[in-house]
């Protein structure tokens, strides 16, 4: 018998985070690095769907649901994000970039 892989988490985003991708876009494309932050975009996604606390460094516990915020550096792009287990949810926070584009 094979063993059943877990289900994906569902990765939603508070209203604001949107604007936030849009203008780290429009950073990179100015640095002529709008691959390099799309490649990062896509590993964000794969991560959050599949291993989203194991990718974030824990900061502490929700009250309610159990929720575990977390961020991760994936330089310059800084994730923050909270992950609830049980309900197999992920929730972007907030998405900035830190210094430049290398």
């Amino acid at each position: 018998m094979s063993e059943e892989q877990p289900s994906k988490f569902v990765v939603d985003r508070l209203p604001g985070v949107p604007a936030q991708i849009r203008s780290i876009g429009a950073i990179a494309t100015k640095a002529g690095k709008l691959a390099q932050f799309i490649e990062i975009m896509k590993t964000a996604l794969r991560q959050l769907e599949t291993n989203s606390v194991g990718w974030g460094d824990p900061l502490y516990h929700t009250i309610v649901s159990s929720g575990v915020v977390c961020h991760r550096i994936a330089r310059p792009v800084v994730f923050h994000f909270v992950v609830y287990e049980s309900d197999r949810l992920v929730v972007l926070l907030e998405v900035r970039v830190i210094g430049e584009f290398a």
